[in-house]
């Protein structure tokens, strides 16, 4: 963790968004790592198990993001069923979660992959607008993940000109242009050399203040290489 903090710090970042914490540390030990390098753990990804919600352990999870000087917490992922019915049981999660994420100080948001545009409610419309009627406005944003928004045919630019107040922050992400639904190959590629017309979503995601755009690369190939061609696609921006 220390050599890559560093290297990251040598491209160029000054915030990263976190993932959980590296074996052989605590929030404690990797917040002092991180001051020391100059790099700050703005946002993370801190779950739980949508079957059964332990508010306890929930909050152990904040406790540490809070010490790790984040600002934002996010949930990025649930293993269904991805039908009607059950995102509108996540959408009181979420709106529970942000209420208590608002406790410790942290702004709460949601990231998309692609099973919630590619399943449908029994209107015909993804079950992601689930997510965007049920939760409350001012206390549930969204992370949109540019890539899988795009990969699963979601409106992505419907989304951002209706309610741009929604979404705090992105992933930058591209895709192979040999990628598609069920081949066997990498379906991603890294920012600005795929299919993915990221340029055109941060123009529009950036007409509003206060975005953060988070370099990510589902498949770690090359993870050091990714951050800098992803560092100076933004930065050419």
């Amino acid at each position: 963790p220390a050599g890559t903090l560093r290297a990251l710090y040598d491209i160029g970042y000054r915030q990263i968004e976190l993932a959980g914490i590296p074996p052989g540390h605590t929030a404690a030990s990797l917040r002092a790592l991180l001051d020391e390098v100059g790099i700050r753990a703005y946002s993370g990804h801190d779950g739980w198990d949508v079957n059964n919600f332990d508010e306890a352990g929930y909050r152990a999870q904040l406790e540490r993001a809070v010490t790790l000087g984040q600002a934002q917490t996010g949930f990025a992922w649930f293993p269904g069923p991805y039908t009607e019915a059950f995102f509108g049981v996540v959408a009181g999660q979420l709106n529970r979660a942000a209420a208590i994420a608002r406790e410790y100080g942290l702004r709460f948001f949601y990231h998309n992959h692609d099973f919630e545009f590619t399943n449908r409610r029994a209107d015909g419309r993804p079950v992601y607008t689930v997510l965007l009627e049920e939760t409350d406005p001012k206390r549930v944003f969204f992370q949109m993940d540019f890539m899988w928004i795009n990969f699963g045919g979601g409106p992505w630019r419907q989304l951002l000109t209706a309610m741009p107040q929604r979404f705090i922050s992105f992933h930058v992400k591209d895709q192979s242009p040999e990628a598609a639904p069920g081949c066997n190959c990498d379906i991603f590629a890294d920012p600005g050399q795929g299919v993915v017309p990221l340029e055109e979503m941060i123009a529009t995601a950036g007409k509003t203040r206060n975005k953060r755009f988070v370099v990510e690369r589902d498949s770690q190939v090359h993870p050091l290489t990714t951050a800098r061609i992803g560092y100076e696609f933004l930065r050419s921006l």
